[in-house]
């Protein structure tokens, strides 16, 4: 799993549950890259915009949300101190919502914790990918979460994190849907599913309460050695009745109507795929 940092103003998650950034092209290009369950790491600048105690420090980290949002939309930047405004504008006007948040405890020196002693001049406006040794390094800092507050939208991103996400590891970054061991061992567990072949932009939609043995009727009758590609479940969520487990099959087709083959079938790209598959969840 990426981790990402870049430089911020401080680290307010209590109050301002976001990720900000001053152009909407930065914002934009994380949600491309970040995958479910990755985190950027706030690193304090080194002026005066800062507080004295936090400049040049590694204050903590945040768990990316899924969707783009105006920053003024979603919290309050009535409370947010002078030096957050320009012109009477706010800096920061494009965000994404956090998922969680961590503070590290103590906060160390930037200097201290990345290879390069700083991160690069474009992390000013953009978040940059962490080299492995600094992310180990992070690693081994002492995350304490912090509580977000509670808002609609929050909630609502948190729904479809839990859905992508359904087994969190310890600080915070998880593995990516569909890369995880399943075994079903209750029988009220229904799945909805969409099966990748290979690495193809064809996808099959639809519900299962065994997954192991779906994967292996839909693969009985490829050519795997002719071919050398076969299905694999790429995205699933766990339902404890038929009834939804079909609503969001039906919702994820519907969705991608446009994009429909044959059967259940779709031909799109995984961004599409994952964009239906978090309004499918949302919804349902």
């Amino acid at each position: 799993m990426t981790m990402y940092a870049k430089w911020f103003y401080g680290f307010t998650p209590e109050r301002l549950p976001v990720i900000t950034f001053s152009q909407r092209g930065s914002r934009d290009a994380l949600l491309r890259a970040a995958k479910p369950g990755e985190v950027i790491v706030y690193v304090a600048t080194k002026g005066p915009e800062t507080d004295e105690q936090e400049r040049g420090r590694v204050l903590g980290a945040a768990e990316i949300g899924r969707k783009a949002v105006r920053t003024e939309e979603v919290a309050d930047i009535s409370q947010s101190p002078e030096r957050s405004f320009e012109n009477g504008r706010f800096r920061w006007p494009e965000a994404i919502p956090m998922l969680r948040a961590w503070r590290f405890d103590p906060a160390p020196l930037a200097n201290e914790v990345f290879e390069n002693k700083n991160l690069p001049h474009n992390a000013q406006t953009q978040a940059v990918e962490l080299l492995e040794r600094d992310e180990a390094t992070i690693r081994e800092l002492n995350w304490v979460e912090v509580e977000l507050p509670q808002t609609a939208e929050r909630e609502r991103q948190q729904r479809i994190a839990d859905a992508l996400n359904p087994e969190p590891t310890k600080p915070g970054p998880v593995a990516a849907p569909g890369t995880h061991e399943v075994t079903v061992t209750d029988k009220d567990e229904v799945w909805t599913y969409a099966a990748r072949f290979g690495s193809s932009s064809t996808w099959k939609i639809g519900q299962t309460s065994n997954l192991d043995k779906r994967l292996g009727e839909l693969n009985a009758h490829v050519p795997v050695e002719y071919l050398a590609e076969q299905w694999w479940i790429g995205r699933h969520h766990k339902w404890t009745s038929v009834e939804r487990a079909q609503e969001m099959e039906q919702r994820v087709l519907q969705i991608l109507d446009d994009k429909r083959t044959v059967g259940e079938r779709v031909q799109c790209g995984e961004k599409q795929l994952d964009d239906a598959w978090i309004e499918a969840i949302a919804g349902n």
